[in-house]
């Protein structure tokens, strides 16, 4: 091609032609322009599609990553549920000085419930590694941010405070006065009335209903948030794959 230019450009100089010299010299560049816009229009587009197919495949680890913990929130939240509602149904039954019951059994083997959050973070790790921006979407981005930074935390340090000491304070307690014990299940008092009427446990009881009741409003929060945060990844998924 630069040989046919170049050939044309001499013969209209030896042909003392100048006007269409100029011309063809002009329309020459013009071309040049035009394909040097070209290849970097090429290069931009490529370089935009390489960015958003990375950007698809951090949003779809993050997504993967948060199904994830959404199904060890719901059932850290059912399990401290459980704990929860075990913990309220002792009081009630020692406030009204009920009889002992053998339906009070899974009440007793489920006060001290203890679960621990469990969650992935691989997927933020690479995300933070690759550069926060590479998510396009503000909104998305900060959703992300939270739930790591935030919301888990949360969960983390509760955690961190209360489930060690009492997992083993209630494990000895179990060990002393209860029989037929099955882990986080079902136990047998082998006094009831004394246990009932016991100022120490009944203390551990509303101190248990106290921080389950945290633990499951901090719970329902990051189920709230898990669910939107995934849902708003699997759109913005399918708009940056269309």
């Amino acid at each position: 091609m630069a040989r046919i230019f170049n050939s044309i450009r001499q013969r209209l100089l030896k042909e003392n032609r100048l006007t269409r010299y100029l011309i063809y010299a002009i329309g020459e560049i013009v071309l040049v322009v035009i394909g040097i816009l070209i290849a970097l229009q090429l290069n931009n587009w490529n370089s935009e599609r390489k960015e958003r197919a990375l950007e698809v495949k951090t949003l779809s680890e993050l997504l993967t990553s948060f199904q994830g913990d959404l199904k060890d929130l719901i059932y850290n939240l059912d399990f401290h549920n459980k704990g929860l509602v075990s913990s309220e149904q002792l009081l009630k039954a020692f406030d009204q000085e009920l009889p002992y019951n053998d339906s009070l059994d899974r009440h007793f083997g489920q006060f001290y419930n203890v679960s621990v959050l469990v969650h992935s973070t691989g997927a933020f790790e690479t995300l933070k590694a690759r550069g926060m921006d590479i998510i396009s979407n503000d909104s998305l981005r900060r959703q992300v941010v939270r739930m790591y930074d935030l919301i888990y935390n949360e969960i983390l340090e509760n955690q961190r405070s209360f489930d060690f000491v009492d997992l083993q304070e209630n494990k000895h307690f179990m060990f002393e006065h209860m029989t037929d014990w099955k882990l986080f299940q079902t136990a047998k008092p082998k006094d009831y009335d004394m246990i009932s009427k016991d100022p120490v446990f009944r203390n551990r009881l509303e101190y248990t209903v106290q921080v389950r009741g945290m633990m499951c409003a901090k719970y329902r929060r990051a189920v709230d948030e898990c669910e939107a945060v995934t849902h708003a990844l699997e759109k913005e998924i399918e708009r940056l794959s269309e």
